[in-house]
């Protein structure tokens, strides 16, 4: 984001969060729109009620973003789609004829009006959505579909969630319980393995996690590979038993770092993950961790008997 912006005239549709009260054509505009729009220096303008008319330049601009930029794209993650969106305006969107001004480019305009601009609060506002969220049984709160954890003395408790782009934090008063990344999929379950334990802790008969659960756990963009591999065909039950053995092998810091490297590459091969392990546990010097090979009672307690060889030559 530029340091600068215009003082800006910008339209606005009529709903609750914008308008709590209009008598005639006056109209009272929410408290928290004004503070934020005086510290980003936009001047708030009601469209007409029932006067779509009004709305059209901003409309045709949606649907000129919506038919570029998101037909035929697919994203993985936020910070990948705002990476292309960034690519997009300045090669495209800035590089189109301005809608008044057709022999000169956006790009043009925009640098030429720089001097003129004002410039954006050192610090900006905080536009974090802030709510009260209820802990289950389970000692999990439900936010946008997804199921984010917490420990297990908050249990049937009421907590405050602030939530932004990238984070989820749990507040009880002004003590931060937990923070989670944000998880964009939907009807995920995301949860920190201390917060598993504390649960462990008061209740020893719960049972220990699946082990896709215990994956999404410790390395949170797994989720990402399952996607993949599930719309290229994998069995799911098969790389899980795989990524799990790594997960042992290697530890979740490893294991986590050849998941973010592999995303990077744009890749999903369950062979390739392992050779990716072995590459970063070698960059951080660390050793391979022995998994003991589990027998059955059978096994251990039989005699081989020793043959004749001799009739191999024969």
């Amino acid at each position: 984001m530029s340091n600068y912006t215009n003082f800006l005239t910008l339209p606005f549709d009529n709903p609750k969060t914008v308008v709590t009260e209009r008598h005639g054509n006056l109209a009272r505009f929410h408290d928290q729109l004004l503070a934020l729009a005086a510290e980003m220096h936009v001047q708030p303008r009601l469209c007409g009620v029932r006067k779509p008319h009004e709305k059209g330049k901003v409309e045709r601009l949606i649907r000129w973003l919506k038919e570029r930029f998101f037909a035929a794209r697919s994203f993985h993650s936020l910070a990948h789609g705002n990476a292309h969106l960034l690519k997009f305006i300045q090669e495209t969107g800035n590089q189109r004829p301005h809608p008044i001004h057709p022999e000169q480019t956006v790009a043009t305009l925009f640098e030429q009006e720089q001097p003129r601009l004002l410039r954006l609060p050192e610090t900006l506002p905080n536009v974090d959505l802030i709510a009260p969220v209820r802990v289950d049984k389970t000692a999990t709160v439900r936010f946008d579909t997804n199921l984010y954890s917490v420990p297990a003395a908050w249990v049937n408790r009421t907590l405050t969630v602030t939530a932004n782009d990238e984070h989820i934090r749990l507040l009880d008063g002004p003590s931060l319980i937990a923070t989670h990344q944000r998880n964009w999929g939907r009807h995920q379950s995301i949860e920190l393995p201390e917060h598993r334990a504390s649960i462990l802790q008061t209740k020893p008969q719960g049972a220990a996690p699946k082990a896709q659960d215990r994956l999404r756990a410790e390395v949170p963009s797994i989720e990402i590979l399952f996607e993949r591999w599930f719309d290229s065909g994998h069995n799911i039950g098969a790389m899980t038993l795989k990524v799990v053995r790594l997960l042992d092998l290697y530890g979740a810091t490893v294991l986590q770092a050849a998941v973010t490297d592999m995303l990077q590459r744009g890749t999903h091969d369950p062979g390739a993950l392992a050779l990716l392990c072995d590459q970063h546990r070698q960059r951080l010097r660390g050793p391979t961790a022995h998994v003991p090979l589990a027998f059955g009672e059978h096994v251990v307690e039989c005699d081989v008997l020793q043959h004749d060889l001799g009739g191999y030559d024969v």
